[in-house]
């Protein structure tokens, strides 16, 4: 039922919207609220830790506007991130609304998830105080955030660790500012953060070590992304039929760049790995997780070319959907974890 509320938002609300997301900016603050009023995001706030619906919805959602399917992901990262802390106080006071949609918020964590693997340092640095930790640095990019909205940041503390808390520019001394020049990004309000000295009390702990509590997270952190490359595959599909059905007769399928049913067979098969991991994400194999990352990359930006080659010249105009999605899985393939993070860490393990 959630599954086909939320195909109905985006085949009629933001097929429409799609084209002004991309190319003017515009941030689909409604239906992201119309996207949480139907339960897209409720099942991750339950103790059963099952990702699917949440997936299913996003799949319909990219399958139309990746930008806006991506601002699913960064609100549904930061409900996980909430439903799986220890902080009674913080989830009380932030787990309903971020299910609900009422409130919108996302996430921080390219930067320490890069840390976690040893291939950055972390940018933001917390000292203890009275009431919490007094945190300062800078984050490049956070995305579906406005003013007012949450998200999740981690930080090294003195003593050689980090912690993660909730943060918004609410607290004084916490700055955001419009970063919208990055291809395929512009309609996710994504900002660049400063925080002088912002005070973050305990109510905003999520994790006092976040080095022990990334691992409880991070298998949701990637599931939730699946639904974004199944729907690009979709989406490419869509592409190719359309093209058929214009060439009509002249076309005995040797004008097709690829393999129809095989393609459908690719996405049934990404498809079924996604859900059997998916329905169990707090004990989901975290190499499974990483592969399936890395084959659905892959697989969205084989199918996003296949697309648009077949569409020939004309899915080189602006707006047409065929250009887009190129783009669309372009940017899925260097989403944290990116392609390149996914290889550092399967050849670790």
């Amino acid at each position: 039922d959630v599954a086909a509320a939320a195909r109905r938002i985006a085949t009629v609300a933001l097929r429409k919207q799609a084209v002004v997301i991309d190319r003017e900016g515009a941030y689909p603050r409604t239906i992201m609220h119309e996207l949480g009023k139907v339960g897209v995001f409720a099942k991750l706030a339950t103790v059963e830790g099952d990702l699917t619906v949440t997936i299913d919805a996003m799949e319909a959602v990219a399958r139309e506007c990746v930008s806006t399917a991506f601002c699913c992901w960064c609100q549904g990262a930061l409900t996980w991130y909430v439903r799986n802390c220890d902080n009674a106080a913080l989830r009380d006071w932030l787990l309903a609304p971020l299910a609900s949609g009422a409130v919108l918020g996302g996430t921080a964590l390219s930067n320490p998830m890069k840390a976690h693997s040893g291939l950055e340092n972390l940018l933001l640095h917390g000292q203890r105080s009275a009431d919490g930790w007094i945190v300062s640095g800078a984050i490049p990019w956070v995305s579906n955030i406005e003013a007012g909205h949450p998200f999740g940041v981690i930080f090294s503390t003195a003593d050689g660790g980090s912690a993660m808390a909730v943060v918004d520019d609410t607290l004084d001394g916490l700055r955001i500012k419009i970063n919208d020049d990055y291809e395929t990004m512009s309609g996710t309000a994504t900002v660049a953060t400063r925080l002088r000295a912002v005070q973050v009390d305990k109510k905003r702990i999520l994790a006092a070590d976040a080095s022990a509590f990334i691992p409880k997270i991070r298998s949701g952190f990637v599931l939730i992304q699946t639904g974004i490359g199944l729907g690009i595959m979709r989406a490419a599909v869509d592409v190719i039929e359309a093209t058929r059905r214009d060439l009509g007769p002249s076309d005995s399928g040797g004008l097709v760049v690829t393999d129809l049913q095989k393609l459908e067979d690719e996405i049934q098969r990404l498809r079924a790995r996604t859900f059997n991991l998916a329905c169990a994400a707090d004990d989901a194999e975290w190499k499974e997780v990483l592969q399936l990352r890395l084959d659905l990359a892959t697989a969205a930006l084989k199918a996003a070319t296949a697309a648009q080659l077949t569409a020939g010249a004309i899915g080189l105009r602006r707006g047409n959907r065929a250009v887009r999605l190129v783009r669309e899985a372009a940017f899925y393939g260097v989403l944290t974890p990116s392609v390149r993070h996914l290889g550092y860490m399967l050849a670790q393990l």
